[in-house]
């Protein structure tokens, strides 16, 4: 696990917070119990969740921020999750992918409102607050999970961003 301060460039930040409150107020949300299987609803509150086209200019503008961390495997999907009080994720691992990134939008998040992410350490458990455009970015085989958020905290907004194991296409042959 790699956590990465200001993982954003100012410019993106500025043009996906106001494309993630276009999101968050429109009708194209998806709910994580169409979207997860069984195994990582369990006993969560809906997690709404917008898939950005690939085509999309929010994409690329993303696409070229993230590619500075993970420019060895393809984006797969990157995703808007928004985390209602209630929510989480049990202990999982995204081993259908390469790797996973995890951007966190809220400008304010305490510990006590929960939504930690928490990965295996050798025998350890390691949890990380949330901190505004901080990245934590994990290898498919981590264990890790997302603790329940409090009843009256506010929603967690988080980008979420997923590496196929297929790797980058040359685009030019040398």
């Amino acid at each position: 696990m790699i956590s990465i301060s200001n993982i954003l460039s100012k410019d993106t930040l500025v043009k996906i917070q106001k494309h993630n409150t276009d999101i968050f107020t429109s009708a194209n949300l998806v709910t994580s119990t169409t979207f997860w299987g069984q195994n990582i609803i369990e006993y969560s509150k809906d997690v709404l969740i917008y898939e950005l086209p690939k085509e999309s200019k929010e994409f690329e503008l993303l696409k070229s921020d993230i590619n500075l961390v993970n420019n060895k495997n393809r984006i797969e999907s990157i995703l808007y999750y928004y985390w209602k009080p209630g929510s989480y994720i049990p202990w999982h691992s995204d081993s259908i992918y390469s790797s996973a990134l995890t951007i966190y939008l809220n400008k304010e998040w305490n510990y006590n409102w929960g939504g930690l992410f928490q990965y295996f350490d050798g025998d350890d458990i390691v949890s990380v607050t949330p901190k505004y455009n901080m990245g934590v970015y994990q290898e498919s085989t981590l264990p890790h999970s997302t603790t329940i958020t409090n009843k009256d905290t506010a929603i967690r907004k988080t980008i979420q961003v997923f590496f196929n194991k297929e790797k980058v296409k040359p685009t030019s042959i040398i």
